[in-house]
């Protein structure tokens, strides 16, 4: 019995390292998927002009009336946040980044700044930031589930799954039929071992309208890690583009073979 327990023992090092891994980069950020990035506009040139009252339908106009507006007076809270959402929402990610950057020097206790700061700098890549931006922005008298979100994922990308599972706990409690919550949820689950967790939660929301192709590659991870194989590759298989999902597949496979004994998932008691 000890050296069955002491085999199990090393095993779950080596599937934690694996499951975090393949699922780091698999959540979505509170305003766009981590990674992806809108389409690059050109952006328009601010003239000397008045700004004109803007048309919430034209993304460009609204950039360049927010953008006259904050040339005026940069540091205004309100002006730079509506420019930098209006730049973020054009692609013009590092832009934004810049002008929240500024805002948040001259508003340092400016929750609703840091939350959008902190998202920005997350779907950028720079996560031990966005850590940080993120726990500041964190208000338990007015809990916003967008910043939990996001700072949950951030905690995750750097290994702190019991806190990213316990943010994001609360962010499903807030909204829990938001599917981009759930989903961020069911990865920190997953990376932290509790992979029939994560099965369940994505199930709820892997055939939904809102769902995304991610969402349902993750669910097929899931089932993935669970040795079923032939569930996982049909779900994948029903997106335009499953290559990704079939190469995170195969690899799953592919390091279970390479163990020495067989990949045995931890799943949390409760």
């Amino acid at each position: 019995m000890q050296i069955a327990a002491d085999a199990s023992a090393a095993r779950k090092p080596k599937t934690i390292g694996l499951l975090a891994v393949l699922t780091s980069a698999l959540m979505t950020g509170a305003c766009a998927q981590i990674g992806s990035l809108a389409p690059d506009l050109s952006l328009p040139k601010l003239s000397d002009a008045s700004p004109k009252p803007v048309d919430p339908n034209d993304l460009q106009a609204a950039i360049a009336y927010w953008g006259k507006k904050y040339q005026k007076n940069p540091a205004d809270e309100k002006v730079a946040l509506s420019y930098a959402r209006n730049l973020n929402a054009g692609g013009f990610r590092k832009r934004a980044l810049a002008v929240l950057r500024f805002a948040h020097a001259k508003n340092p206790r400016s929750k609703e700044v840091a939350s959008e700061y902190g998202r920005v700098a997350l779907a950028l890549g720079q996560t031990k930031l966005a850590s940080h931006l993120l726990a500041k922005a964190d208000d338990p008298t007015k809990p916003d589930p967008k910043a939990l979100s996001a700072r949950g994922a951030a905690l995750a990308r750097l290994g702190k799954y019991d806190q990213a599972i316990g943010v994001l706990e609360r962010a499903h409690k807030l909204e829990p039929t938001n599917a981009s919550v759930t989903n961020n949820l069911a990865m920190a689950y997953t990376a932290g071992g509790r992979v029939q967790d994560a099965e369940r939660l994505l199930q709820t929301i892997a055939h939904r309208p809102d769902a995304t192709p991610r969402m349902r590659q993750n669910l097929s991870l899931v089932l993935a890690l669970q040795g079923r194989y032939t569930e996982a590759k049909a779900l994948a298989a029903q997106d335009s583009n499953p290559a990704e999902a079939y190469r995170r597949i195969e690899n799953v496979r592919a390091m279970t073979r390479k163990a020495p004994t067989p990949l045995v998932v931890p799943v949390a008691k409760r």
